[in-house]
């Protein structure tokens, strides 16, 4: 499944400051700049990706160039454009801050952060359009099928975007729960539970009817002792794919995809190699042992950017982003790759021969344009993948090495997630247990008497975070905590006095500061 970082970096980003609107300039007499600069982005992404285009096309033109060196120019080419797209509407975003300030212009503020990101998605559509509409050409004439314009848009729009099928309803039910922590985890399987039907359905993918596939399917299944709930024939763009992948952990939305390329051009028991490998992976159970460790990896991050000491917002999200994507590109490139292997040896393992795997591998980097030398981070080359093969029929303790490995791996993996499961279980505790500040009623007679007037907008129930805020607020050393506080508090307050109270320290400790 391709890995759409562009949209990763974009949705951190819109994530991390859709909760401190604070860290970008939200200006609402700057309002025309704030739609100015996301005209100048989209202007500069179409005219970047033209130029490369043109400058690609005129490489390839060139006699004498390989194929595998061919796709690695369009490769790069394409990495180069989803990380320009990917900086540009960040900067965008930094600089102007266009949904916080279209949000005021709709009269939508103070808007929860569903509403902030949906405005922030729909403004990067139009910079994602303008970076891919001038590769049209390009992809046409790199990547097998057979393309039309519309159809290269669906194919990029479906396999760039499709994380957006789960992100945003997640960000509205987290903005509706009111940052409520224990209801990440129970929104988060929900998501994970129907995000296999979802993305049937976003991919464009159709039930298989073809009986003698399906009861291949069914016999195999019994060999690896595991099953699929369906199996969906599987189009990406242009219809000349090759490919075979497996979504969902629990088996009522555990689904199998094949693409009509593969079925047309493997024979019976190269399609069932490619199946036991498929299953390979469900048996091992390597999508449980991703999605923990994913979360548990990025939960660890987090915690490593909160004991840093740093200073701004820009400089926590830089540093979480260069976390992230470290992980995806070493650690979950490491995980992939050794688990790869470790479902080739299951097909080896359930046949008795590695023959029909390699030959369907063979084919299939033919079929790509032939890319049998090509590397892969997360996948590794046919090549290094028919090598292992290879050895492993004539050694299996290679397999078994392998696999022992691999299980090793994936325990630390499990405990790594257990701990943070444990972890994320302190704090959901620690958020159910009732906020007592110790000395309230000192803290509110020692504050001056314009404190006070102000306190009294505050219920007698204030919540933990503006009562800490006003408790500091009297001592000069920790007024900017004090106005941190304040606001968290009315990002976490569904109250208008409160939220008005923690407005009028912020106002009141900035006046003092100047």
């Amino acid at each position: 499944m391709p890995i759409p970082f562009d949209m990763l970096a974009v949705m951190l980003f819109l994530g991390f400051f859709t909760g401190d609107p604070e860290s970008l300039p939200v200006t609402p007499e700057g309002n025309l700049f704030s739609l100015i600069l996301p005209v100048a982005g989209m202007l500069f992404l179409l005219t970047a990706s033209f130029v490369t285009d043109r400058l690609v096309r005129w490489r390839l033109a060139r006699p004498g160039l390989s194929p595998l060196f061919r796709r690695e120019i369009v490769g790069f080419t394409e990495n180069a454009v989803r990380t320009l797209l990917a900086l540009v509407f960040i900067l965008v975003l930094a600089y102007s801050a266009f949904p916080w300030n279209l949000a005021i212009l709709a009269g939508l503020a103070p808007a929860g952060s569903g509403v902030i990101e949906l405005i922030g998605i729909a403004g990067f559509i139009p910079h994602f359009l303008a970076a891919w509409l001038p590769l049209y050409r390009l992809h046409r004439l790199t990547y097998p099928g057979s393309w039309t314009f519309p159809s290269f848009l669906v194919h990029k729009a479906r396999y760039n975007l499709y994380l957006l099928v789960i992100w945003l309803p997640f960000t509205f039910i987290f903005d509706w729960a009111n940052g409520f922590l224990p209801a990440i985890p129970v929104f988060f399987f929900a998501m994970v539970w129907f995000f296999p039907r979802v993305l049937a359905k976003v991919w464009g993918c159709r039930p298989l009817e073809d009986a003698s596939v399906i009861a291949s399917v069914q016999r195999l299944e019994k060999i690896a002792g595991v099953r699929f709930s369906r199996v969906f024939l599987w189009e990406p763009g242009g219809g000349g794919i090759m490919n075979a992948a497996v979504v969902g952990l629990f088996h009522p939305f555990r689904y199998l995809f094949l693409t009509p390329r593969l079925l047309s051009g493997l024979n019976p028991a190269e399609i069932d190699s490619v199946i036991l490998h498929e299953l390979g992976h469900v048996r091992w159970k390597h999508l449980l042992f991703y999605l923990f460790t994913t979360f548990a990896s990025l939960n660890l991050a987090v915690i490593i950017v909160s004991e840093l000491p740093l200073h701004s917002g820009m400089e926590t999200y830089a540093v979480l982003a260069i976390l992230i994507l470290a992980y995806f590109r070493f650690v979950f490139g490491y995980f992939s790759r050794t688990l790869e292997r470790q479902a080739d040896a299951f097909a080896l393992q359930r046949t008795g021969s590695a023959a029909a795997l390699i030959s369907a591998l063979e084919k299939i980097a033919l079929a790509a344009g032939n890319i049998r030398r090509l590397r892969s981070w997360h996948h590794l080359g046919i090549a290094e993948r028919v090598e292992f093969l290879r050895h492993a029929q004539t050694y299996p303790q290679i397999a078994i090495h392998h696999d022992n490995q691999a299980c090793v791996m994936m325990g630390f993996g499990f405990l790594l997630s257990l701990c943070m499961i444990v972890k994320l279980g302190f704090l959901a505790y620690q958020e159910l247990t009732p906020y007592e500040p110790e000395t309230p009623t000192l803290a509110r007679e020692a504050a001056p008497r314009h404190w006070r007037r102000v306190m009294t907008l505050i219920p007698e129930a204030a919540i933990g975070p503006l009562e800490l805020a006003y408790s500091l607020a009297a001592n000069p050393a920790h007024q900017e905590e004090a106005k941190r506080l304040a606001a968290q508090a009315i990002r976490l307050s569904r109250d208008a006095e409160e939220r008005r109270a923690a407005e009028k320290l912020i106002e009141e400790l900035s006046g003092e500061g100047k």
